[in-house]
């Protein structure tokens, strides 16, 4: 056998030749600076920041030729499309670089680590590898979640199926219908019909002939030409002996019965409650004694003597609830504008911007490079002139978008308002989030989150809606504390009941959100102002103290993206106040303040400890 040396091993081969291709683009750039230095007096500082910011701008204009869709995931990772013609989809990440090509007809944004995509007009699963976790064959896929924790409904030519994360058909697409209600969705296919329930386990079986969906703890179910009622494990409750059409929930102690093109209801004995007369596609089941009605596409509400109380005029409504209800209203219709011509300004905007940035800190590098100072208060100026000009550019964005999705038809965008049982507006048509949760008497939780005329709600860095709380008196019909906090506690601690508020920065370009808590009365008055990044109020609470403090660093991933979570920060400042907000002891950057032996120990980020007592006096030790 011949030897063979190092020379031929094709590693060091390929080592040497970059080697040596390197060596000859070092100096010929040297050459190109010494001949550009003698004929223009340009020194190799300034060229090497020109030739950067060149790269800089070459790299943008690689960049802008996707647009950015939606907000980054929670690894920052972005779906993007073709610029040049709306309809290729691949995915950036952090820094923006194209990580998954340009490939697909239709991306969605990334969950944990699948995603959905779309190629000849069907539906897959890729994961961050872009390796195919399911393959793309489906005529949809929903997301997971949906419709039960870990899993995703599938559709393929009119049958639905379920897979798991991996993407195995856990349940195969032979069905009609899987849609999860109170936990349990029934399997219609093959002319039986049974229930499964969030873990996909079959714990109702397939021995019915039709049913309806799982409300108010039961289902109506059809079993030999007649219907019953059965409860969660398959209880009968009530007999199998009403003779009609189809029979809606049971509710309030009614049934909706339909029989001969009308509707009507009955009680559970059978009775007849409201006459077989109502003329309407749908009825629904009663609430807070009202019920919803369908005529055609509207909404509206009967009593329990089937009288028309609010008549159909929403394009969507929910159950009344503690007497007021929620319901959309088509608050704009537009035609869905190419996505090229929708961003073209957006994307003008963030080049302009990317472009004054890029100028500005080339300036003021040249200028430190060559020993001048930079005027920080011309820089904070130039800053906001920036920002201004971009938030300007935005807004005219936006609004020209409003305008043609206000002057042209095609789709539709719903909002949610508030009514009362008489028909009054309550709220008005503006969110897409808007929730009561009871709290104690008259009192409710209020959440609620807008949305604008393009169907895009307002969002966090992460992308999850910014839901805003505040208290809601039923009885008086108005907020007794406004909906403006990002976070909302109710805590009771010291014989005082106060309520932990926290709010957050308008979520501007490039800005991550943070919380700033505080704390206010039931009456909204402000105890302690919303200032404080770190908030624990009920640590130190027999000594009436409270732990603040302010996040100066917090632990980035792989892709460069801050961590949310209070366990990822690398740096801090803590102090401590009292109930009425005074300062006991100042914050600090430090490791953490513990309470030892009634005193105060901070321990500092070299290990050394300071101590102080209960009002903040230091003490030398």
């Amino acid at each position: 056998m011949e030897n063979v040396t190092f020379e031929d091993n094709y590693v060091y081969k390929i080592t040497l030749a970059i080697a040596r291709l390197t060596a000859i683009v070092k100096i010929r750039l040297n050459n190109m600076f010494n001949l550009l230095n003698r004929k223009m007096k340009i020194s190799k500082l300034t060229l090497i920041i020109a030739l950067t910011m060149l790269a800089s701008l070459g790299g943008y204009a690689q960049k802008s030729m996707f647009i950015k869709l939606g907000v980054p995931d929670a690894l920052g990772w972005t779906v993007v499309v073709d610029k040049m013609t709306g309809k290729k989809f691949g995915y950036i990440d952090s820094l923006e670089n194209l990580v998954i090509p340009l490939v697909y007809e239709k991306a969605e944004k990334f969950e944990g680590n699948l995603a959905r995509v779309q190629k000849n007009k069907k539906w897959g699963l890729i994961n961050r590898e872009e390796k195919e976790i399911c393959p793309i064959v489906y005529d949809y896929i929903e997301n997971f979640n949906a419709v039960a924790p870990n899993f995703a409904r599938v559709e393929c030519n009119g049958k639905y199926g379920i897979i798991d994360t991996q993407g195995k058909e856990i349940i195969p697409m032979l069905y009609e219908a899987i849609l999860f209600n109170e936990g349990l969705a029934p399997l219609k296919g093959n002319g039986k019909v049974g229930f499964i329930d969030e873990r996909c386990d079959l714990v109702i079986p397939a021995i019915y002939d039709d049913c309806g969906y799982f409300s108010h703890g039961s289902a109506a179910v059809k079993l030999n030409g007649l219907w019953g009622y059965i409860d969660s494990e398959g209880k009968t409750l009530i007999p199998f002996n009403l003779d009609y059409e189809k029979c809606g929930i049971f509710s309030d102690g009614l049934i909706a019965v339909f029989q001969n093109k009308k509707w009507g209801y009955i009680d559970a004995t059978g009775k007849e409650i409201i006459p077989i007369k109502l003329n309407y596609n749908e009825v629904y089941g009663f609430s807070d004694g009202m019920a919803r009605i369908r005529k055609g596409n509207k909404f509206g509400y009967i009593d329990r003597l089937g009288k028309v109380v609010i008549s159909p005029k929403y394009v969507g409504a929910e159950d009344f609830r503690y007497g007021v209800a929620i319901v959309a209203d088509k608050n704009s219709t537009g035609k869905m504008i190419e996505i090229g011509t929708m961003m073209a300004q957006s994307a003008e905007a963030a080049t302009s911007y990317v472009a004054a940035q890029t100028a500005q800190t080339a300036e003021a590098t040249l200028i430190r490079a060559t020993g001048g100072t930079v005027d920080n208060y011309k820089w904070s100026q130039n800053q906001m002139t920036i920002q201004q000009n971009f938030n300007n550019d935005m807004q005219r964005a936006n609004r020209d978008f409003q305008k043609n999705m206000q002057s042209s038809g095609g789709g539709v965008v719903f909002q949610l308002g508030m009514i009362d049982k008489k028909g009054k507006q309550l709220m008005p048509f503006k969110y897409g989030i808007l929730d009561l949760d009871f709290i104690s008497g008259n009192w409710y939780l209020l959440s609620k989150c807008r949305m604008y005329y393009t169907g895009e709600m307002d969002v966090d860095w992460g992308g999850h809606p910014l839901i805003r709380y505040g208290i809601y008196d039923v009885e008086k019909k108005q907020e007794i504390i406004n909906a403006d906090y990002s976070r909302f506690d109710m805590v009771t601690f010291a014989d005082k009941k106060w309520i932990v508020v926290a709010v957050s920065p308008p979520v501007v370009w490039l800005n991550k959100l943070k919380h700033l808590y505080g704390i206010i009365d039931y009456s909204g008055e402000v105890i302690i102002k919303t200032e404080h990044e770190i908030f624990e109020p009920t640590l130190f609470a027999p000594h009436e103290r409270i732990l603040v403090g302010d996040i100066l660093k917090k632990k980035k991933d792989f892709f460069g993206v801050n961590f949310y979570q209070g366990l990822a920060i690398l740096e801090a400042t803590y102090g401590i106040i009292d109930y009425s907000g005074k300062i006991i002891i100042p914050k600090m950057v430090c490791e953490s303040i513990e309470l030892i032996d009634n005193t105060f120990v901070a321990t500092l980020k070299t290990g050394e400890k300071k101590y102080f007592d209960l009002n903040g006096q230091e003490i030398i030790r």
